[in-house]
Formats: C-alpha cells, structure tokens, sequence
C-alpha cells in the first residue's frame, strides 16, 4: 500500500475510489504480463467479478487482482490488430449509445483480420414481447423474479415494473435489439453479424462463456439475453 494510499484512507476517501487507484496503477503490469504469456490473445470487455482462464480480463470497476482497469469508453490501451476474440458480457447496455459506437469501433482497432467479437446483452424486442403477452407463464416467472427481487413481495407482479427496473436499474443507459446492435457493429467495420443462441458458437473459444443464468437463472436468461457475433475481415 502506498503512503499516498494511506493518507487518502485516512482523510475519508471512498474505498471504491482507493481501490480504483490501485487498479489503475497495477493496469499496464497485467496487461504486459497477458500480453507477453498468451499467443491467442483474447480479451473480455466488462469482466465484473468474472475473470477467465486464458483472458485478457479487463473492467471500469475490476473486482479481482488480476483484472486489469480499462474504461471502454476510452481509448483502449493496446496496439492494433492483437486479439483473436472480444467478448463482452451484459456490458454494453451499462453505456450510451454513442459510448457503444466509439467502444466497438476500439475493439475492431485492436482486433486482428478474421477475429471474432460476441456481446451478449438484454434484448428490447424479447421486452416488447413480454409488455404483449405479460401472462405467458415463462414470462410471469420473469416478471416475477424482478419484482420480488429488486422491489418487493408487496408489489403487483406486472411488467411495468420489470420493465422499468431493466431500463432505469442497475446503471443501464442504452437496450439495444438485434437490429441497432447490428448496425452500430457494421458502422465500427465488423461483417458477418449474426445472432448466436446463449453459450452456443461454432468458434470453440466463444463456447459456453456467459455466465448471467448465475444471477438471474438459465430460463429467464435464455429470455432475457440475445447473443451477436461479428467478424473482422
């Protein structure tokens, strides 16, 4: 711990702000050390308390040591045309639209020719789904895990309030479908863009990675989520 560290501990600092420091001191050493260590460099793009074996694991708020601190809505720190695979997991919903662009057309600077980026994110047309029909059961089960969870058993179990906690809860700026998805992704250069089921590529290297059914369950994630796939050609 450093001595300027400390004195900030001592003045009344937040925690979150310290530990950022020390992420943002510590971030070109783990993105070195990956970058010296890995031939198939990949790179996961939001790795909240997730990090993977053989990633690049980088975020805004980095939870374990050995994720690396990045903003990307920043300038990413790493030369052109490095990594074999981006991925990013209920990442791109937490910025704006605009932040979204600038952020994929980074990822296509850093990715090499014939590399694949897949973003998995909540999906606005399976919501306008749900508003229509909120009495399908598997969608009342959904509606029901929201409500119960983030606003409480005394609460009606209808989907306005579901719908409002995806949008306006958990920092959320911007829901895409397939179709803004797609044409923020074409605009930063990326072809072959395609909807992937969850945890299914027929990239062996982009198998069985999201891991949002932990937090929400595999049935309201296989409702929630929509999964895009890109390539750099």
């Amino acid at each position: 711990m450093s001595i300027t560290y400390r004195i900030k501990a001592l003045l009344g600092y937040d925690a979150s702000e310290l530990d950022t420091e020390v992420h943002k001191k510590n971030q070109m050493k783990i993105i070195h050390h990956y970058l010296q260590n890995n031939t198939e460099r990949k790179l996961q793009v939001g790795a909240q308390g997730s990090p993977m074996k053989a990633w690049l694991n980088v975020d805004i708020l980095p939870k374990t040591a050995d994720t690396a601190y990045m903003d990307a809505t920043k300038r990413f720190p790493f030369e052109e045309n490095i990594f074999s695979y981006i991925f990013a997991e209920h990442m791109i919903e937490h910025i704006t639209y605009d932040e979204g662009q600038f952020m994929l057309r980074e990822c296509f600077r850093v990715m090499k020719p014939n590399g694949v980026i897949r973003l998995a994110t909540p999906n606005l047309d399976k919501i306008s789904e749900i508003l229509k029909n909120p009495e399908k059961e598997e969608y009342r089960n959904y509606i029901q895990l929201y409500v119960e969870r983030f606003y409480g058993k005394d609460y009606p179990i209808i989907p306005a309030l579901q719908i409002n906690k995806l949008f306006y809860g958990f920092h959320h700026r911007f829901i895409h479908n397939f179709e803004s998805l797609s044409f923020i992704l074409e605009q930063a250069g990326f072809k072959n863009i395609i909807q992937r089921e969850v945890y299914q590529s027929e990239h062996s290297a982009l198998q069985n990675l999201e891991k949002h059914a932990g937090m929400m369950g595999e049935e309201n994630n296989q409702i929630e989520t929509f999964v895009v796939e890109a390539m750099k050609m």
